[in-house]
């Protein structure tokens, strides 16, 4: 059974409510859940999202699919788990687990401004929304590279190439950037919104 989860916070409280949209009968559940739970619920509907659409890409690849079809599948897939990252970067990482102000606070001690943590918060949110959905991906995947550029140059350069090094190397977010430049070359790829002028 597929579940749609929306989430809202309770204000003055560290609760969160999950309402749950039953697919196949339209039958509406709420549940609270708190901050740790909430965050593990995302991390969940975006790990089953991403295997939904590997699922749908392996299955369609047993098909007889011509080349460009299948450079579009995957295209998609390339374009939906770079999307996921951005969301979970922001979101799961930026939000819930340090909080608006323990990001902010990350960002003013690396020397940077404290209104640029916001502005990556949101430009990594959309972003991510709008790379899962497809949605002029050359543009968007070009318009997020700055701030894989910004943690290289800021967090990770000084830790080395390994990422497993302590601290986190510079060697993922610089293949997210080759992903990216990948993405902007490919364009929207299968499974993107409608629109006049693909790409």
């Amino acid at each position: 059974m597929r579940v749609l989860y929306f989430a809202t916070a309770a204000p003055g409280r560290k609760l969160f409510l999950i309402f749950a949209i039953h697919s196949n009968s339209g039958q509406v559940t709420c549940a609270g859940l708190t901050h740790y739970e909430l965050r593990n619920a995302i991390a969940s509907s975006l790990t089953m999202a991403l295997a939904a659409a590997y699922r749908e890409a392996a299955q369609s690849w047993g098909n007889d699919l011509n080349q460009l079809e299948k450079t579009a599948l995957g295209t998609f897939v390339l374009r939906l788990s770079l999307g996921v990252m951005y969301l979970a970067h922001s979101i799961l990482l930026k939000v819930l687990t340090f909080g608006f102000a323990g990001t902010a606070g990350f960002f003013v001690s690396i020397g940077l401004p404290v209104w640029l943590a916001y502005v990556t918060i949101v430009a990594e949110a959309l972003g991510g929304v709008l790379l899962v959905v497809g949605w002029h991906t050359r543009v968007v995947s070009l318009a997020l590279i700055p701030t894989l550029l910004g943690a290289i140059i800021w967090v990770h350069a000084p830790n080395g190439w390994v990422f497993s090094n302590k601290g986190g190397g510079w060697e993922y977010p610089a293949f997210l950037i080759v992903v990216s430049v990948a993405l902007a070359l490919l364009g929207d790829g299968a499974y993107a919104l409608p629109r006049r002028g693909r790409g």
